[in-house]
């Protein structure tokens, strides 16, 4: 599985700093999440879901 945020936030236009904050995510959790050192909660997707006008399986490919 891979989390697609990277591609959903470049898509847009929007740094990480910009992205991560509508989100209501710190930076830092942002860039595990982009690097693949971290695998988001599912409450998590739905906030940057939420936040970028998208649903959760856009952010996921299986």
């Amino acid at each position: 599985m891979k989390i697609l945020v990277k591609d959903l936030r470049k898509h847009i236009g929007h740094t990480q700093e910009l992205f991560s904050s509508k989100a209501g995510i710190s930076i830092r959790y942002l860039q595990n999440i982009e690097r693949g050192d971290h695998i988001p909660s599912l409450t998590i997707l739905e906030k940057i879901a939420k936040a970028h006008g998208v649903s959760i399986k856009d952010l996921i490919d299986d």
